[in-house]
């Protein structure tokens, strides 16, 4: 297909879809690449300066939502995939969408995040300068398996990036210094970086088995972990470490040291597992931009779904997304740093669309015992295709939950919250989280989801 007419095309259904309120427009046009002509990913790059890719199980959206506004507050314009479409179509719509008439590039940088199954095949084509891996958990099993299947996919992505594989007769030496700090951040990272969080134990033995040296990013809080027993040894270029982390009133504060100098952070996400991706952020911001990575940082607003506050008449709803027990449990963590002392209300929507994932045994894994231990609750309610489900989950968790906690749809659900005036903390699967802006979108002014930082 002429590359002038499938970009038409893509503006034009990109146009009707926003115009007719049936989607963003954000993967119908790239379908055609994604299915038919995937070798055009190379052309559409062809021009790019730079090109970041971020994949992980979660973090992902977090820390290129971030990433973007570091770049656009510093004046450089970037070509991303908003709206979370993360598959090659996205991607592939989202580079169409980036060229003008004359078929040239508007944006020069090219920061993506990508789902870890589609990671080894868009690498085929896109050659990135950054790759960000933010971690490794059990995500949707009937979508990506165990965990081992999505490190081979990692482990394919940096085949495919050109990083060749670590042999007994290479000679660089592996060394076990992982969690060391230097306080000389290396400058002008425009070969190809690989940046990870050097606290997942399978990371780390991912790198192992490449020739190069990843830079890491860690908290200094944490208990340093291992892999069945033994640590792995992998040496890192660098490391950056937040210090005196502090979560209150849904913000976070860590200071970390580069080049010998301390920096302040301050920033609107929330909660301590947001600081892996703001560590992943400031890493390439300050490269490029220095001391002022700092104040866009603090500038940048929670994307939907992730801390999101929306205020509705005399009432306020918070929402996170979750969709993972490790996502679901980090949040579970943030609400009791952050709540301990209050009481709370709290609203669990699960769907089991494609999007959210068939499988929702990911529930049982969940820590609601502990979090019941610490947190004080008011008002439960659940909601969702398996509303019934985490209703039943919480239950056994010793909640004091009966049937009519149950919402049989979200608009009940809404105008159950609505009604008390309060605040809700909102924790919903991603078609729910979808669902329920949209509803809310009806009663009050939200920021769309395919806007930047979306």
């Amino acid at each position: 297909m002429n590359i002038f007419f499938l970009n038409i095309f893509a503006k034009l259904i990109s146009f009707l879809s926003r115009a007719l309120g049936k989607g963003s427009g954000t993967s119908l046009p790239g379908l055609a690449i994604e299915t038919k002509y995937p070798k055009m990913l190379a052309y559409l790059v062809k021009n790019f300066e730079e090109i970041i890719l971020i994949s992980g199980t979660n973090g992902k959206t977090t820390t290129r939502s971030l990433l973007v506004h570091i770049y656009e507050s510093n004046g450089v314009s970037v070509c991303t995939n908003s709206g979370g479409a993360n598959l090659i179509r996205g991607i592939a719509s989202s580079l169409l969408a980036n060229l003008n008439i004359f078929l040239k590039p508007d944006a020069v940088v090219g920061i993506f995040e990508v789902e870890e199954a589609s990671l080894p095949i868009l690498t085929k084509y896109i050659k990135a300068n950054k790759l960000i891996l933010t971690n490794v958990f059990r995500d949707q099993l009937d979508a990506y398996g165990e965990i081992e299947k999505t490190v081979d996919y990692f482990s394919q992505s940096l085949t495919n990036l050109g990083v060749k594989k670590h042999t007994a007769n290479n000679e660089l030496v592996k060394k076990s210094k992982k969690f060391n700090s230097t306080s000389a951040l290396p400058r002008e990272l425009r070969g190809f970086r690989l940046l990870i969080n050097s606290e997942d134990p399978r990371l780390l033995e991912l790198a192992t088995g490449f020739d190069i040296e990843p830079i890491g990013f860690s908290l200094a809080t944490l208990e340093k972990p291992k892999y069945e027993g033994d640590e792995q040894d992998v040496n890192l270029k660098y490391n950056l470490i937040a210090e005196n982390i502090i979560t209150k009133n849904l913000t976070t504060s860590f200071e970390v040291r580069v080049n010998n100098k301390i920096h302040k952070v301050i920033s609107k996400l929330p909660g301590q597992y947001n600081v892996y991706n703001i560590l992943a952020a400031f890493i390439l911001g300050y490269d490029n931009f220095g001391d002022r990575v700092v104040e866009s940082i603090e500038d940048f607003e929670p994307v939907f779904g992730r801390g999101e506050k929306i205020s509705v008449g005399d009432s306020e709803i918070i929402l996170f997304l979750v969709k993972n027990p490790a996502g679901l449990n980090e949040v579970l963590k943030l609400l009791e740093e952050n709540y301990q002392d209050k009481v709370l209300n709290l609203a669990i929507n699960i769907n089991d669309n494609i999007a959210d994932g068939k499988d929702v045994s990911w529930l049982w894994d969940v820590d609601f015992e502990e979090f019941k231990h610490n947190q004080k609750l008011e008002k439960i309610y659940t909601s969702g295709s398996r509303g019934l489900d985490i209703l039943l989950r919480l239950e056994y968790a010793g909640f004091e939950v009966k049937l009519e906690n149950y919402k049989s749809s979200l608009s009940q659900l809404l105008d159950s919250m609505l009604t008390e005036n309060t605040k809700f903390i909102v924790l919903s699967t991603y078609t729910a989280t979808m669902e329920l802006r949209n509803l809310i979108s009806k009663k009050t002014k939200i920021r769309a989801i395919t806007s930047k930082g979306n």
